[in-house]
């Protein structure tokens, strides 16, 4: 009797154990009533043993377990190459080696790896803040960021600095310097450096400030480059009944300057220096060029009346 009902415990087991799509088929079976052969019982547990302890197939349900652990380390995939899972959702943890997180490119040929680079001493968050919107960053070289973006620095931007060292050519449509009588500022360059000065519509090159060292003394250059260009009898405003300095004209087609002094409120220009007697304090002096007060505009004005357009530098100095 213990044969036969141990015989079909065996056979129940076996038909229990098998999925429903996945019968297994015992090797012996065993009619009631008769005498069964132990190793035929040995064998159909065997079989059994190696339909519950499986290594390949499909798995389908629900998996319940807390907890999915390899028979060794950095021994299994999760999917592969040919056969990737479709979505994963945790709510946890994701730890992977400094082998990096590899995310495909656009046509799943080769792998984008985000990898930290340096070695911690505790672990660090990098936050991402995109705002309310959809972003996209484009890098297209080596940058090292170090907390320096706290204001705009596109073409339309007009940032402020509180220092700027520029080792090459500075170039832009408008450069302004502010400041008050509390408050001082350097532009400094090294030998060689030049700063252009532009007109009121910034359409020409007025004044070149260059910084020259020359046997190990500082010399501060100031020429026009292009200058501006007026034709005969014609003028140009340099500034209002507040303008005084000292005023330096040269005149390219002459290739000689003369020097003047603005006397502001005192409404009057006095001639410095003249070398070739070409220049007066006179408006409308013929084969001259003229600087004076006009009085019917309230403004100081340089006058050419060479007998031809003349290409001016000038220069200066003084109180505005």
């Amino acid at each position: 009797m213990w044969f036969r009902r141990n015989a079909l415990i065996v056979t129940l087991l076996l038909l229990a154990a098998a999925p429903a799509r996945a019968q297994i088929t015992p090797t012996y079976s065993f009619i009631a009533g008769t005498v069964i052969n132990p190793d035929e019982v040995n064998a159909n547990f065997n079989l059994l043993g190696s339909a519950l302890n499986r290594t390949g197939g499909t798995m389908t349900g629900t998996l319940t377990s807390r907890d999915i652990v390899p028979d060794g380390d950095n021994t299994r995939d999760l999917g592969s190459v040919a056969a990737s899972w479709k979505d994963a959702f945790i709510d946890g943890i994701i730890t992977v080696s400094n082998s990096g997180l590899h995310l495909f490119d656009t046509n799943a040929t080769h792998d984008l790896i985000v990898k930290p680079g340096s070695d911690l001493s505790a672990d660090r968050i990098l936050t991402i803040t995109t705002g309310d919107s959809a972003r996209t960053i484009t890098i297209n070289g080596d940058p090292t960021l170090d907390n320096w973006f706290d204001q705009g620095l596109k073409v339309a931007s007009s940032p402020t600095f509180a220092a700027l060292t520029v080792s090459g050519t500075l170039t832009g449509p408008t450069w302004s310097v502010t400041g008050t009588a509390a408050t001082t500022g350097t532009l400094r360059g090294v030998s060689g450096f030049k700063l252009y000065v532009r007109d009121t519509d910034n359409a020409e090159n007025i004044a070149v400030i260059e910084h020259l060292v020359v046997s190990g003394s500082n010399e501060l250059i100031v020429y026009g480059a292009p200058g501006i260009s007026v034709t005969n009898t014609s003028n140009i405003s340099i500034g209002p009944q507040s303008r005084e300095g000292v005023l330096w004209v040269f005149i390219d087609e002459d290739n000689i300057g003369c020097e003047f002094y603005v006397r502001g409120t005192a409404n009057a220009v006095t001639e410095l220096q003249d070398s070739a007697t070409i220049c007066s304090t006179t408006a409308a002096t013929a084969s001259s060029l003229n600087v004076y007060w006009d009085g019917g505009g309230a403004v100081y004005r340089v006058e050419n009346q060479r007998g031809g357009t003349r290409t001016l530098k000038l220069f200066l100095t003084g109180a505005q």
